[in-house]
């Protein structure tokens, strides 16, 4: 339908009066919609569809290369707020947020908070009234990944003992997940001493290109190659956790230094 879009806003301006950016202009949008699709051939509705399941499958890839690109070209932060029409035609809610995996960002996970704000203006962009879907008790926006509340979790937590100083425990059966987590925190750890910075953040980008100037080659495994720990695999984060517990049980005071 992006194709028919300035065929939509004509007949809205030319049956209802309405400019774009008036609420006449959002309140009738469905109704042109329909006019326009209802006039539409075969092979036009088959290449809307084709249109939408695109979007569909793609647009998380879409999103995440949006992310990237913010953050890599403009040093950006992005959450990707969103909301379309399913196959029901009920207007459906979610969210992308990737900073976790762009250079040791977090989470935004307070998203919930703004849901119902969300799902308002998304009802009134589609031509809804939220205030009759609030009174419909079988019209609640769908909501498809949009975060929850929940305490964030400081990586470093995970490689600290009681008295405040690093540690690897036993990574045996420990999920990928936690692996991964256990090198970002072990990472973090020495980083924020070096730099002073109690809640700082690796640039990992930085750090991969520039590894030798960061980190001494004695404190990794032999060719090891750092990057990113969300992009690790198993066989790489436990060998390096391996590598840093063998070396703690000898010296824990020069397992790891930036």
């Amino acid at each position: 339908m992006r194709t028919k879009k300035a065929e939509i806003t004509a007949l809205i301006q030319e049956k209802k009066g309405a400019k774009p950016g008036e609420a006449e202009m959002i309140s009738n949008y469905q109704w042109a919609v329909s006019q326009v699709m209802g006039n539409m051939t075969e092979v036009e509705l088959e290449e809307a569809e084709k249109e939408a399941i695109t979007a569909a499958c793609k647009g998380k890839q879409y999103a995440h290369k949006f992310a990237s690109m913010m953050w890599k070209q403009c040093g950006m932060r992005v959450v990707i707020l969103e909301a379309w029409l399913n196959e029901a035609k009920q207007v459906t809610v979610g969210s992308h947020d990737f900073n976790s995996e762009l250079d040791g960002g977090q989470s935004f996970n307070c998203l919930q908070d703004i849901q119902k704000d969300w799902e308002n203006y998304a009802q009134e962009s589609f031509g809804r009234d939220p205030d009759a879907a609030a009174a419909d008790t079988d019209s609640e926006v769908p909501c498809i990944s949009l975060l929850k509340c929940k305490p964030r979790l400081d990586v470093v937590d995970l490689v600290t003992k009681s008295d405040g100083k690093p540690w690897v425990a036993n990574i045996k059966q420990v999920s990928l997940d936690s692996l991964k987590n256990i090198v970002r925190g072990y990472f973090t750890y020495h980083y924020r001493i070096a730099c002073g910075i109690p809640n700082a953040a690796i640039p990992w980008g930085e750090v991969a290109r520039n590894q030798n100037k960061y980190i001494s080659p004695k404190y990794l495994p032999l060719n090891f190659k750092v990057t990113d720990p969300s992009k690790m695999h198993k066989k790489d984060a436990t060998l390096l956790l391996g590598f840093w517990r063998s070396h703690q049980d000898k010296d824990e005071h020069s397992v790891l230094r930036f």
